[in-house]
């Protein structure tokens, strides 16, 4: 338990410093819906100037900007790519920072397993991950009402929730990376260069709307465009999802259980 409260007051200020980005973000997003549709003529034409491929490409359902929902699913597309990115930088450091530092043996002669210790370690980033997840849904939740006129609140939770989804998603991603690693050194350029090729697939996968795309794209477990469309979560890419992060975590345990610790 030392362990656990130790490393969630480590990671809790880097949790709350992207809360309040991501937060920050959905505010500056969400205040901007009512100058949208002030002039929806003068939107709706700059769209038309796109072929259809490149707007599935860049997140934009079939409401497009329209109502508060399009407009929201739209910018939440680049929200959830924040939050992944935050999620791959947690997850890789869970382990990465003893790595980089070779102080791992020192932390693994204490009296407590080597899968104990992991464990508790990557408890804390997800429960720091959580928090920031639901501080962005409060705050943005919030500005919504606000700003967003008349709204399902059913799509909104669903659509907000996405980032919490998504962020535990590549925690598991950041940590099973992290665990194959020799040395984490970089885990700020792993974690974007990871999340932008992610992002790409996931453009891919909306340009071309084939559906083996979406299970191989990490970013397309959760659409967007999908919830405001149903008012449901996409039920077959939703279980690969947690498949994957059960998947992720088991293996990265694994691997760090068989792994040789480098001394300094």
């Amino acid at each position: 338990m030392n362990i656990f409260i130790q490393e969630f007051k480590w990671n809790l200020k880097p949790a709350l410093i992207w809360a309040f980005s991501l937060s920050c973000a959905g505010i500056f997003f969400i205040c901007l819906y009512p100058s949208f549709t002030g002039d929806m003529e003068a939107v709706n034409k700059l769209m038309e100037q796109y072929p259809p491929e490149v707007l599935k490409a860049l997140g934009l359902g079939p409401d497009g900007l329209g109502s508060f929902h399009g407009f929201y699913s739209f910018v939440l597309v680049y929200v959830i790519l924040c939050s992944s990115i935050q999620g791959l930088i947690s997850g890789i450091q869970v382990i990465g920072k003893e790595s980089a530092r070779k102080t791992c043996d020192f932390l693994f002669t204490k009296p407590v397993s080597r899968i104990r210790i992991l464990a508790n370690k990557y408890l804390a980033v997800v429960l720091c991950i959580i928090i920031s997840g639901f501080i962005y849904f409060g705050v943005s939740f919030i500005f919504a009402n606000q700003y967003g006129g008349a709204f399902n609140h059913k799509i909104f939770y669903l659509l907000s929730f996405a980032v919490i989804l998504t962020g535990l998603l590549f925690t598991a991603l950041g940590f099973c990376i992290g665990c194959f690693l020799k040395k984490a050194k970089a885990p700020v350029f792993i974690g974007i260069g990871v999340g932008a090729l992610c992002f790409g697939l996931q453009m891919l996968a909306n340009m071309f709307d084939e559906r083996a795309l979406d299970f191989i794209s990490p970013m397309s477990y959760i659409n967007p465009s999908y919830i405001t469309l149903n008012q449901k979560y996409d039920y077959p890419l939703l279980i690969c999802l947690i498949v994957a992060v059960i998947l992720l975590t088991l293996l990265g345990f694994w691997r760090y259980q068989t792994k040789d610790i480098h001394s300094a």
